[in-house]
């Protein structure tokens, strides 16, 4: 008998995609060979991070449309003040543009993780295809915890 979505709570038909595609990844992960686990026994910290990443970015995304929408309903009329404000309007939303960027880039790491395993469990993929995009995939890591640890920073030094 199926639950109307509608019946379920909104905490198990609505969770954010990274979070799905990290669950599902796991879960994949976990029915492969033993063997199979063995050689891509780093693929779960992978996932992992980049679930987290993920999450830091969906959270500063959240905090900088926030702050895009206070900037914007307290506009200036002071002619003085004008470009300041227009330079923080264009420096928001260039944060705003790259953190999307990688938001994007953690999910598509994560799907890629995901149907890489899908294709192993179908007899279609290689642990050598998946090895390469796990590769990838914790450049990506890299490159989002180089952008938090520099948010992190600037934040203190504020």
């Amino acid at each position: 008998m199926f639950t109307s979505a509608k019946a379920l709570p909104a905490s198990l038909t609505h969770r954010p995609t990274e979070l799905a595609l990290s669950m599902a990844a796991e879960q994949l992960y976990e029915t492969l060979p033993k063997e199979t686990r063995a050689q891509l026994r780093d693929l779960p910290d992978v996932v992992h991070r980049l679930e987290q990443d993920a999450q830091r970015m969906r959270a500063r995304l959240n905090e900088l449309q926030e702050a895009l929408a206070d900037v914007g309903q307290h506009g200036t009329s002071d002619p003085s003040i004008a470009p300041r404000h227009d330079r923080i309007i264009a420096d928001l939303n260039a944060e705003r543009d790259l953190v999307q960027q990688r938001l994007k880039d953690a999910v598509a790491a994560l799907e890629t993780i995901r149907l890489n395993l899908l294709r192993l469990h179908a007899g279609t993929g290689t642990v050598t295809s998946l090895t390469t995009d796990l590769g990838l995939a914790r450049e990506i890591a890299r490159d989002i915890g180089a952008h938090v640890d520099g948010l992190r920073e600037v934040e203190e030094s504020l």
